[in-house]
């Protein structure tokens, strides 16, 4: 379990760090709301708001991940391995969502407001799913799937009440994005506040390193299909351990 207490004293010295900030502003918008802003709307306090709220999101998956992660007793298995890679990228992607709001003028990450599970994620990106803590069971790997589903257009055929697509993770990256990249004139952005963490968590400093970074939040990897593929094929059996 070292992995897991390096990633976790990771985040924690983000933490730290960011709370001494300074900042104690709170930051409660939905993702729907901040989507139904107009587009030349979109300035720096959307911006960063629509970051702290990918913050908190990134954030509350980690836990049932972690969970699941700890009750399996073949810690070398194909299984456990699978769901490792999956709360590794999802720490690194709120590392990285941290620090391209830390380069913000202004931008203070919060990671003092958790939720209590079982509970909705935040940004009322999927009202009807339920994040709990729990073992490995085939109900923790079809929360998974259903996480890692929010990230493809494809898999979301909600609407809203005006009859336009539900924003999907995948759309509102894209948008925020488009707002590093619209916003006149252009973000500074301040590399004093922002850390460096192997693996993956890197410095944002520049436009490019802005896109790198959203452009991760889509690295091809579906580590809870393979999980469930490898439970079911294997017979290793998905209880908490």
């Amino acid at each position: 379990m070292g992995d897991a207490r390096i990633f976790l004293h990771s985040a924690s010295r983000l933490k730290v760090v960011y709370a001494l900030s300074g900042s104690d502003r709170q930051y409660n918008s939905t993702i729907p709301d901040l989507m139904s802003v107009k587009v030349p709307d979109r300035d720096l306090p959307w911006l960063k708001n629509s970051l702290q709220t990918a913050i908190a999101l990134e954030l509350s998956t980690i836990p049932p991940y972690l969970c699941a992660w700890w009750s399996i007793k073949d810690v070398d298995g194909d299984v456990a391995e699978s769901i490792k890679t999956v709360w590794t990228e999802e720490m690194r992607h709120m590392g990285l969502a941290c620090n391209l709001l830390a380069a913000l003028d202004g931008g203070h990450p919060n990671l003092l407001s958790v939720i209590d599970y079982p509970s909705h994620l935040p940004g009322d990106v999927h009202p009807g799913l339920i994040a709990k803590l729990q073992g490995l069971t085939y109900d923790s790997l079809h929360l998974f799937m259903d996480i890692e589903k929010l990230d493809h257009e494809a898999h979301d055929q909600r609407k809203l009440s005006d009859g336009t697509p539900y924003p999907t993770i995948g759309r509102f990256y894209a948008a925020i994005l488009e707002a590093f990249r619209r916003i006149k004139p252009t973000p500074t952005l301040c590399e004093k506040k922002q850390i460096k963490v192997s693996p993956g968590i890197f410095i944002v400093s520049d436009l490019d390193k802005v896109r790198e970074a959203i452009d991760l939040k889509w690295t091809p990897f579906a580590g809870s299909k393979v999980a469930s593929h490898k439970v079911e094929s294997s017979g290793v059996s998905a209880t908490p351990g």
